[in-house]
């Protein structure tokens, strides 16, 4: 998974493989769902900042303070953190997975 930025919002970045469409939502919102979509990736680059645009213009039509997002807790990860491989470790190679064991190494 990737992760896009635009003014302040985060979005991800995945791939949909039954439908074979790119696709992301707005990350770090409590009280709004935003979600978009792309064929590809420069597409999908294009409809994270639309989306953020229309939201922020909505926002301005409606009187509205707009919902500043929350900093999604991506850690920061060095090489030098990393130690070594054993000819035992076992080597992950799932995104979701890998994401989930940095997620706890952070805590």
């Amino acid at each position: 998974m990737a992760i896009l930025e635009y003014k302040g919002y985060q979005g991800t970045a995945e791939i949909n493989l039954e439908s074979e469409m790119l696709c992301g939502r707005v990350v770090g919102l409590k009280n709004v769902v935003m979600t978009f979509e792309g064929i590809t990736v420069k597409a999908l680059k294009v409809a994270f900042e639309e989306t953020v645009d229309d939201y922020l213009e909505w926002c301005k039509e409606e009187g509205e303070e707009p919902e500043k997002p929350e900093r999604y807790p991506w850690p920061e990860i060095k090489m030098s953190d990393i130690p070594p491989l054993d000819e035992d470790d076992e080597v992950i190679t799932d995104p979701v997975e890998l994401q989930r064991l940095i997620a706890e190494q952070s805590l």
